[in-house]
């Protein structure tokens, strides 16, 4: 293989340009002296090996080739170290650069706002602490409210109780006996108006002249008709009262006794519904007493820490001005 010549290995292009630069006359020359040179060049050219200008073209794109791998963007492996070392030297440039403490100024003002935010606390903490006396003063009032109504739901349910078994044990068998006794009484009263009358029919059957007979006999069979309407009435006082008056009051009784037991259960019910509130009361004022009393803690807290600060910095202040004041001579 003969060695190629090294204009030749850039291609067509290259080749028809070195051609053009070797036919033209030189500025200068007289066209005697210049076609000697383009016969001599006409000779060079005849004896220089000529390349292929296919081989040339093969070699191009070689070349092209080459330049986009050059050119290829980076992988995602490479784009993300990349971004982790951007963000690094981010960090330590943060890290380097310290923030400046506040000055003597800002933190008096802050403490100034703290000092009021202080005061604030501390009424809301006395305003709490009375609202928890005041709950705690309403639960002692509650509970004598709750322990009157369920003693005087209990008296009045032992009242009625205590009704109900008289009238059961005393009332109820005096009032029958009573009834009783006087049905009896009237029979007997009956009993005896109806045997006189007899005995005088009796007598006066044997006198034939007697004057008074009728008037007698008269007065006699007027007693027994009274008897016999005492009897009645008697009988009948009886049975109103056995039958209707007696069961009606135990009825009534027994119905006063379930009123109240129903009325001590509804107390019962309303005390612990009422102490309950009022436990309720006492714990939220209580829960909200000392939330206040935490948070004026805190306020505190911050004002002595803020007037620390503010102390040190208007010491280190005064000592950087001592430091650049300048001695005297």
């Amino acid at each position: 293989m003969k060695a190629l010549h090294p204009i030749t290995c850039a291609g067509p292009v290259a080749l028809l340009l070195f051609a053009a630069a070797c036919q033209t006359p030189v500025a200068g020359l007289s066209g005697d002296s210049a076609a000697p040179n383009a016969q001599q060049g006409d000779a060079a050219s005849a004896t220089m090996p000529v390349a292929d200008p296919m081989e040339g073209a093969k070699m191009a794109p070689a070349e092209d080739e080459k330049a986009p791998k050059a050119a290829a963007k980076p992988g995602p492996n490479e784009s993300a170290a990349a971004g982790k070392a951007a963000k690094a030297q981010q960090a330590k440039g943060k890290a380097k650069a310290k923030p400046k403490p506040p000055s003597a100024e800002t933190l008096a003002k802050q403490l100034t706002e703290a000092k009021e935010a202080k005061v604030d606390a501390e009424r809301e903490q006395r305003y709490a602490e009375a609202d928890l006396e005041i709950a705690e003063m309403g639960a002692a009032g509650t509970e004598i409210e709750v322990v009157e109504s369920l003693r005087s739901a209990r008296a009045e349910l032992a009242a009625a109780q205590d009704a109900l078994a008289v009238f059961d044990a005393t009332e109820r068998p005096l009032k029958v006996a009573k009834a009783q006794l006087a049905v009896a009484d009237a029979e007997e009263r009956l009993l005896t108006a109806e045997t006189d009358l007899v005995g005088l029919e009796d007598i006066f059957a044997q006198e034939v002249e007697a004057s008074a007979k009728p008037e007698i006999l008269r007065r006699g069979r007027r007693k027994v008709e009274r008897a016999k309407r005492a009897l009645e009435v008697a009988v009948t006082e009886s049975t109103l009262t056995i039958d209707h008056e007696l069961p009606n009051r135990l009825k009534e009784l027994s119905g006063k006794v379930r009123a109240k037991e129903s009325a001590l259960l509804s107390a019962q019910n309303n005390a612990a519904k009422d102490r309950r509130s009022a436990e309720l009361k006492v714990e939220k004022a209580t829960d909200e007493a000392d939330a206040k009393k935490r948070a004026s803690g805190k306020a505190t807290a911050k004002v002595k820490s803020l007037q620390k600060r503010v102390n040190d910095a208007r010491q280190k202040a005064q000592g950087g001005k001592k430091k650049a004041a300048p001695k005297k001579k």
